[in-house]
């Protein structure tokens, strides 16, 4: 793997007339621009998420939870946003700010922990958190399939089908593990290309990331996955706990 250094970017907007506009990228931790806007952003918008351009598998995502609890006591940690696909798609999103000293060490041993955490759930789980996550957002719990048969994505007949589906995965650690940010460090790919060499644990991990621009007063979001040797691809390695 060659890394070399980033470089900048520009964004332009061209008027009905013709003209040629820049736009001023917007960095994060500037006015409302934190984890906090983003991780709400791809809550309420999952269609952002680059997640598609991994897998066909992973199109059509629905969120299931925020903030989600996983493990116990001083392993104990929380998935950012957690989503769910038509054909039993598992994908967990981290988001991290990438000036965040602590971020840039840690994110990818972090999201492999919520994953092995996530395997130990069964579908009956993924349901729980639906319920109690569109509980509190909405004032009216749903399972997952009522989500999904909410947006056109399925039938309540295919209930059982996706609840085999999202077992397997589970058992399997069939997982997109997603990380977004505003600048994927070099250390991050690295660290990314180790664990493809050495995982026994059958994911995809995925790094993608983000820039926001501002015009007038619109907000343009800009996502997209790195290249594809930052991406590690998968490896369908049997994992015994």
């Amino acid at each position: 793997m060659i890394y070399g250094e980033r470089t900048h970017r520009s964004a332009f907007c061209i008027g009905t007339n013709g003209s040629v506009a820049p736009l001023t990228r917007t960095p994060f931790m500037s006015g409302n621009f934190n984890e906090a806007w983003l991780q709400e952003l791809l809550e309420d918008n999952p269609a952002m998420i680059p997640a598609a351009g991994v897998s066909p598998e992973y199109q059509d995502l629905v969120c299931i939870g925020r903030e989600v609890p996983v493990g116990s006591g001083e392993t104990q940690g929380y998935i950012d946003n957690l989503y769910v696909t038509p054909s039993g798609g598992i994908v967990i999103v981290e988001t991290k700010l990438y000036r965040n000293q602590e971020a840039r060490r840690t994110v990818v041993a972090q999201i492999i922990d919520y994953a092995k955490e996530l395997q130990k759930w069964d579908a009956a789980k993924l349901d729980k958190i639906a319920y109690n996550y569109t509980y509190r957002k909405n004032g009216q719990a749903h399972r997952i399939i009522d989500l999904m048969a909410a947006k056109g994505l399925l039938s309540f007949s295919d209930e059982k089908s996706l609840t085999d589906s999202l077992n397997v995965n589970l058992e399997n650690a069939f997982f997109l593990l997603l990380i977004i940010g505003d600048g994927i460090r070099t250390g991050v790919q690295q660290l990314a290309d180790f664990l493809n060499d050495n995982t026994s644990m059958s994911f995809n991990l995925a790094l993608a990331e983000i820039e926001v621009y501002e015009r007038g007063d619109e907000t343009i979001v800009i996502p997209y996955l790195l290249t594809k040797t930052s991406i590690v691809e998968r490896r369908a390695v049997p994992f015994t706990p």
